[in-house]
């Protein structure tokens, strides 16, 4: 885990649809993501469509598939008060076409981990080439408000980092 000591005054994070709230448009119900108990965000981008009263129509669903190039996971932690934490992702992409999709997580209070998953995009069309390519996702991670403590971050089921709250998270007011 790293440190830092100074961050730029402004940070522009992308925020993957899966953490947008689900929307009606009057003709269609889209919800982001559905979580399974064994697995976060594996449903995405579900459509549903009135039919009669009380009743939906499932009209799409996609099931994720976890990136599989992943290499290191990391946390940074920068030395602000309250504590910003940030996750950092390392790896690479299998192909030309390959991106990060949606990005989904929760957090189990039982092992104080927050599991993450990272989820493959397929973008472009045409041919795809074999070439490897380098990528590194940042997500600033949910930790305002936390308790101190030891705090794990399991990424796809199978990269893991560590990080240590030494006081709890909150802003100080005077």
């Amino acid at each position: 885990m790293k440190s830092i000591r100074k961050l730029p005054l402004l940070l522009a994070f992308a925020i993957p649809a899966v953490y947008a709230n689900p929307t009606f448009d009057g003709h269609t119900l889209h919800i982001p993501s559905i979580d399974t108990k064994d697995q976060v965000g594996v449903y995405q981008s579900i459509e549903l469509q009135p039919v009669d009263n009380n009743l939906w129509r499932l009209a799409q669903v996609d099931e994720g598939v976890l990136h599989q190039g992943i290499q290191t996971v990391e946390v940074l932690k920068a030395d602000t008060s309250p504590v910003q934490a940030f996750l950092i992702v390392s790896g690479m992409h299998s192909s030309s076409c390959d991106e990060i999709g949606n990005v989904a997580s929760r957090f189990d209070a039982a092992t104080s981990t927050l599991v993450v998953n990272l989820y493959y995009e397929p973008f472009g069309e045409g041919a795809c080439t074999g070439v490897f390519r380098p990528f590194e996702h940042v997500m600033a991670l949910p930790v305002f408000g936390v308790p101190a403590g030891e705090y794990k971050v399991l990424v796809n089921g199978t990269h893991q980092a560590q990080f240590e709250l030494l006081e709890d998270n909150k802003l100080d007011r005077p």
